[in-house]
């Protein structure tokens, strides 16, 4: 089980808030789909930060945020990385997601 924590005085619309909860599903299903021995398996390697980190990270990100896209919350993931780009230390962060390039120009 997941939990998603929301903070109401970061005023964000319901679009962004429907599309962090669209890429947190997007990670919930991709799980599902691995199976437990799986999951076990990239949780250690995300825990421990081994020597394919960025990548697993990359690759997981990317899969939710293209769940989202596909639920279509496009928009609110382009007004959520907006939002997430003007807060301090998001740059380090951000090269695990997509950037709003990808966003626009992910196929669903």
């Amino acid at each position: 089980m997941r939990y998603i924590l929301v903070n109401k005085d970061l005023k964000i619309d319901e679009q962004t808030l429907e599309a962090i909860l669209a890429h947190e599903l997007g990670h919930h299903k991709r799980y599902k789909e691995i199976g437990i021995s799986k999951y076990l398996k990239l949780v250690s390697q995300l825990l421990f930060k081994t020597k394919i980190y960025d990548t697993i990270r990359t690759t997981e990100e990317h899969f939710a945020d293209g769940a989202a896209i596909k639920a279509g919350c496009r928009a609110g993931l382009e007004k959520l990385l907006q939002f997430n780009s003007q807060k301090e230390g998001y740059s380090s962060r951000a090269k695990y997601y997509f950037d709003l390039e990808q966003i626009q120009s992910f196929q669903i």
